[in-house]
């Protein structure tokens, strides 16, 4: 087989280019599917606005442990800010499940027009650990006076 070297790198580009978030031909393995970062309508108090993280397990194993770290920085001195889902031994996040944490992001602000950093890693029930980083809008909510 002449091609095999090239399709050898046609894979790990494919890989590398999935797991960077630039192409989206691959299939991912990342056991995590970020469905939404969100400030929603009416949701911003003095201390902050307000997220919420909304990820599903796209994984088959059930997670036991699951955190998302947003990072405004350098825009903003504030954060990071952790977001801690409710995912345990004894209510696992089974698979193809959504799962959202919401929190006052005290002394965070964001433009909806750039890119943040979200780090997401958990723990599979069983064993295994998972890690990954991502770049992530946050969307805001339209009030229904904009939706009109």
């Amino acid at each position: 087989m002449k091609n095999k070297p090239l399709s050898v790198l046609i894979v790990f580009a494919c890989v590398l280019l999935s797991l960077s978030g630039i192409f989206g031909g691959c299939k991912s393995t990342r056991p995590i599917q970020v469905v939404s970062v969100l400030n929603g309508p009416g949701l911003n108090t003095p201390g902050g606005p307000t997220v919420t993280i909304t990820l599903k397990n796209i994984s088959t194993k059930p997670i036991v442990y699951l955190i998302a770290t947003l990072t405004f920085a350098p825009d903003n001195s504030a954060g990071p800010f952790q977001f801690v889902f409710k995912a345990d031994s004894s209510s696992p996040l089974a698979p193809d499940t959504t799962i959202s944490q919401t929190q006052i992001l005290v002394g965070g602000g964001f433009s909806t027009d750039k890119n943040y950093s979200l780090d997401v890693r958990g723990i599979f029930q069983g064993n295994g650990t998972f890690q990954f980083s991502q770049q992530v809008e946050i969307s805001i909510v339209p009030t229904s006076t904009d939706a009109t």
